[in-house]
């Protein structure tokens, strides 16, 4: 069976797949089941990509593979109450007692939502689809299929049955099935009498205590045309790989469609103009894509048979160019059109393995919206090394990924001798002289570089080099490694192994920035049109400069960062994550758009979840302000972007994230993996109910003004995880009944610890100023009453501390303390209060 998911009110969900099903237009799927927050078990210390953890032994999670399991579950209790039915028959049992649900085709639902007491007791069933499948405009032939009525139980039934779709019709009102039998209805549908369309609806046949419905489903196509779409590659030549492609029709007569396409497919589709484009790979004797051209027709007239060539010869390359030699590693290119009846496109994002991006330009549309958008991330090269001895000449490197650990990377400029260590085994470096120098090894073609790299460093060498003894490129990964471990392609190494074995010396020169200074972020949307120009020059006058600083907790510690980049129309963005050295800064560049920009970081490359910043968008250049990201204190703390905490009528909803960083308007959230969250409710001190989700959740409460209190708990247990440690925050507030959204009186505490260093720490045996200052879900006010205390043994003992005018001076002392914790008390003047403990809330150096 095919399963669509809805909702707990069984609307059907947005990434529900609908039907019909690709080739033969047939129904599908059959029923749909509950799939939107279903909280279900998990294995402790496990994350299910894209679920929510509830505790150590369940989560919650929305998608098709959350409700499936719902219609698995109802097919164990009808074989368990039927053993003797076969498999077609719970499946025909589950799918026509399903609930029918009004305002959903069958291309969506099938015979709507899975009801497991009707499955497992009613004894009655059907045929769960008729699939008419598809028509074309000279179709004048009426089809009959037949429902065969299934009746299990010991006495005979008659049905009454009934068409709620006008084109199909049974051949019978009504229908006896006898008692343990079967009997069938013919239904015809005759292409003739309809017109073009899509069509869809049940046949209901009903009884007393029985209700059985059948999904009907055709469609009849227009008049079509062949819209034939052949790539060329760079060299001139049909391509022989698989290549992504979207096609769309701007009004709507054709589905959006996307995937892969070879040299060449025909399309049939009805009169319209449409879109299309290809993203046609050059690929290098290993398979892998080296470089892309993304070419494309954003305005083609439809009204007789059509070819497109899409020619990558066509296509120019991009070039962002910076005042410093940049490299990008990885990018992405989006296509989206926009019609009368389509907003639709497609963003391919790539490896760091792709050295060159190409695009076709066009012609500037006259109807709906164009854009063509490629994004990058440019940064200082990582590594660039070439032969000097006794040739020279360029040589590419990368560096070999690791399972455990971070690649060991090149730092500053090296002059060393390469020596040739044959296939890197143990006899291969015995008597071998490569203390410091490169070893370059040749690895046979599907083995890793894990024993060349273990016996490399046994014998001392500085770093490896190695390749394939096949042509192409290597994305290569070993388990760990604590020299630099560098690749070449097949070609690259083959040449050098040939140099090798000449007899004479080999110098490389090696040059590494491993922690890049600076970081461009950059997108250049092309509205109606692509130009023919592609190379985009940074410069002061057409980019925003930002110095960031990233905190850590110790030195040599490496986050990971994400930067998404939306244009006006879009909803989501994708975004790959690359490695953010901490307790560092480093200057950052935007270019001048109306691109909206959303920066995540996270507190570890291992983390699972990031601070998010506030959406933002630069359209005047010049130097932003100096922005901290993970600096202490972290703790639970409102921001209007992460939603408000409010009440509704009589439901409270909060919306409080765990671990938010010192800066305005970032937040971060528990994940209850590597850091865990608890809320707790309360009404004029009664436990209301429980969340899981920590400062998130909604509760039902009594229509009375109340006293209200919610408890947060957070804890930290990540090895990374030194600082905040544990927090405890109490927010009371009062509330009644409200017919319009109303914000609750949650206050937040903001934290500035005056002379914290990068790796979050004041100096021991000095004295902190530590800035307080109190604001609700609308902004600051002045607090009522403000008080603080400081521990310096993770809470076992506290001192007051005095506030004036918002700020504290913590007075460290130099008796090995090694943390400092803070509580603060703050209530403004309409009573609302908060009271939150930081374990661990900076260190001390």
């Amino acid at each position: 069976m095919t399963v669509g998911a809805v909702d707990k009110s069984d609307k059907l969900a947005s990434f529900s797949s609908r039907g019909p099903r690709a080739g033969d237009y047939a129904v599908k799927p059959e029923i749909t089941a509950p799939g939107v927050a279903i909280t279900a078990a998990r294995a402790t210390g496990t994350s299910m990509p894209g679920s929510t953890p509830v505790d150590d032994h369940y989560s919650t999670a929305s998608g098709t593979s959350m409700a499936t399991p719902h219609v698995a579950g109802a097919a164990a209790l009808v074989a368990q109450a039927h053993p003797d039915w076969t498999g077609q028959q719970i499946k025909q049992a589950l799918a026509t007692t399903a609930k029918t649900m009004p305002g959903a085709d069958v291309f969506q639902q099938g015979d709507g939502r899975v009801d497991a007491v009707r499955a497992v007791g009613q004894g009655v069933f059907a045929t769960p689809t008729l699939s008419f499948g598809k028509y074309e405009e000279t179709d004048t032939e009426a089809a009959d299929k037949d429902i065969t009525y299934t009746n299990t139980t010991d006495k005979a039934v008659e049905l009454k049955v009934s068409s709620s779709l006008r084109g199909a019709t049974p051949h019978a009102d009504t229908v006896t099935v006898p008692a343990k039998g079967t009997a069938t209805v013919a239904v015809t549908v005759d292409p003739a009498k309809e017109a073009t369309g899509r069509y869809t609806g049940h046949i209901t046949a009903s009884a007393d205590g029985v209700l059985v419905t059948t999904a009907v489903g055709f469609e009849k196509l227009p008049k079509t045309y062949d819209l034939k779409v052949s790539l060329v590659g760079r060299d001139g030549k049909p391509t022989t790989w698989s290549s992504i492609f979207v096609l769309q029709e701007l009004n709507g007569a054709y589905p959006d469609t996307y995937g892969f396409i070879g040299k060449t497919y025909t399309f049939k589709v009805p009169a319209g103009t449409y879109s299309t484009a290809s993203w046609i790979s050059q690929r290098d004797a290993a398979g892998l894509e080296r470089d892309t051209s993304i070419v494309g027709d954003p305005e083609i007239k439809v009204d007789k048979d059509t070819e497109v060539v899409l020619d990558a010869r066509k296509a120019v390359e991009i070039k962002p160019r910076t005042k410093e030699d940049s490299e990008f590693q990885g990018f992405s290119t989006s296509w989206h059109r926009e019609g009368p009846g389509t907003a639709f496109g497609v963003v391919y994002s790539q490896g760091w393995w792709t050295d060159h991006v190409y695009v076709a330009p066009t012609e500037k549309v006259t109807q709906g919206l164009f854009e063509f958008s490629p994004k990058f991330r440019l940064y200082a090269k990582e590594l660039t090394a070439s032969v000097t001895g006794p040739e020279n000449y360029a040589l590419p490197l990368d560096y070999a990924q690791t399972d455990i650990g971070l690649p060991v990377k090149v730092s500053g400029d090296h002059t060393v001798r390469a020596v040739d260590a044959g296939s890197g085994t143990a006899a291969d470096f015995a008597g071998l002289d490569v203390k410091g120098k490169v070893a370059v090894v040749r690895v046979s073609a599907g083995a890793t570089a894990d024993e060349a790299l273990a016996n490399a460093t046994a014998a001392g060498a500085g770093y490896v080099l190695a390749y394939h003894d096949s042509p192409g490129y290597w994305i290569s990964w070993v388990k760990s490694a604590s020299i630099p471990l560098m690749t070449a392609t097949g070609e690259d190494g083959a040449k050098l192994g040939a140099l090798l074995k000449s007899g004479k010396k080999v110098k490389l020169k090696l040059a590494g920035t491993p922690v890049g200074p600076y970081v461009y972020n950059v997108m250049f949307p092309q509205v109606g049109a692509v130009s023919a120009n592609q190379t985009y020059h940074l410069d002061s006058s057409n980019t925003v400069k930002q110095t960031v600083r990233y905190h850590g907790a110790r030195a040599g510690d490496v986050g990971k960062d994400a930067v998404y980049l939306y244009r006006p129309w879009q909803k989501t963005d994708i975004a790959t994550t690359t490695n953010v050295q901490l307790g560092r800064e480093r200057t950052e560049y935007y270019n001048l758009s109306d691109n909206r920009i959303w920066h995540a970081v996270y507190p570890d490359w291992q983390a699972n979840r990031p601070q998010w910043g506030p959406l933002r968008t630069f359209d005047k250049a010049g130097r932003q302000p100096t922005e901290d990201w993970l600096g202490q204190v972290v703790r639970p703390a409102t921001t209007a972007q992460a939603g408000l905490s409010q009440r509704t009528g009589d439901k409270l909803t909060f919306r409080v994230p765990e671990l938010s960083d010192s800066a305005p308007g970032h937040y971060g959230y528990a994940d209850n993996v590597q850091d865990t969250a608890q809320g707790r409710l309360y009404a004029d001190g009664q436990v209301v109910g429980d969340t899981a989700l920590g400062g998130y959740g909604t509760f039902t409460v009594p229509a009375a003004k109340s006293s209200y209190r919610l408890v947060v708990d957070t804890k930290r247990t990540a090895e990374w995880a030194a600082y905040s440690t544990g927090t405890h925050t109490e927010w009371s507030f009062a509330s009644a009944h409200t017919d319009q959204q109303t914000a609750l009186g949650l206050l937040s505490v903001d934290y500035d610890v005056a002379g914290i260093d990068l790796l979050n720490r004041a100096e021991a045996g000095h004295t902190s100023k530590l800035g307080l200052s109190v604001r609700n879900q609308s902004g600051g006010i002045t607090a009522a009453s403000l008080t603080a205390w400081v521990s310096y043994d993770d809470g076992a003992s506290w001192k007051e501390v005095k506030v004036k005018h918002g700020t504290a001076e913590l007075k460290h002392s130099k008796k090995g303390a090694r943390f400092v914790s803070l509580r603060v008390r703050a209530a403004d003047q309409d009573g609302n209060t908060v009271d939150q403990t930081v374990v661990r809330a900076f260190g001390l150096k």
